[in-house]
């Protein structure tokens, strides 16, 4: 199973043992892994969070160029499948314009998916384009219809960090969790604006 490849990666980044990370990713490509494990891809993804995260900005990059070339090695079919990771892969290149496409298309094609409408929304803020990205906020904004469980709240509030809202995005967030969502916030890209900033950073604190 690669989960524990995974877990070691991780652990060796978050100690900044970077070079050992790099080293443990080389022959992911190679190791047989069962059904419900992680696959090499997704292990070399979460690298890609994870030194981001903590601060290996150009290594994550290169990381992510890297599992974007395995990408494109892959038949038409293969890409079809996985196109959000495409989408996230290209933010943390800093090929901004060309996610917003990929999330913009799905977003269309899956118009009741809150998550692509967010991130298009995300983004949108991140290339300067307010009007647009408040646009987006607004039909999040909107959202009336059972089982969201704070999803509607996340995305605006990613949408509002983006835009230099910390405040708003913060009691978004509070919102999310309000409504049952679960705040998988550690790896959140687009939630990096509020680091550093006090009442999120007393919001996701270990309580214990």
């Amino acid at each position: 199973m690669l989960d524990f490849k995974g877990f070691e990666v991780e652990a060796l980044v978050a100690l900044g043992r970077t070079k050992e990370a790099e080293a443990a990713l080389q022959n992911l490509p190679t190791l047989a892994h069962r059904a419900l494990s992680l696959s090499p891809a997704t292990v070399m993804f979460h690298a890609v969070q994870e030194l981001r995260i903590h601060g290996h900005t150009e290594a994550s990059r290169a990381l992510a160029a890297k599992l974007w070339a395995i990408r494109l090695d892959q038949s038409p079919e293969q890409q079809k499948f996985g196109r959000d990771r495409a989408g996230m892969l290209l933010l943390y290149m800093g090929r901004d314009a060309e996610a917003l496409e990929i999330f913009r298309t799905l977003a269309t094609e899956d118009p009741r998916s809150v998550d692509f409408q967010a991130n298009a929304g995300a983004i949108l803020a991140r290339l300067g384009k307010v009007e647009e990205a408040r646009k987006v906020d607004a039909v999040l904004g909107a959202l009336n219809r059972p089982y969201l469980f704070g999803d509607d709240a996340f995305g605006r509030a990613i949408i509002a960090a983006q835009l230099g809202e910390k405040d708003r995005a913060v009691n978004y967030l509070r919102e999310a969790l309000a409504h049952g969502g679960f705040l998988a916030v550690h790896r959140e890209f687009f939630l990096e604006p509020l680091h550093g900033y006090p009442p999120y950073e007393e919001m996701v604190r270990p309580k214990g």
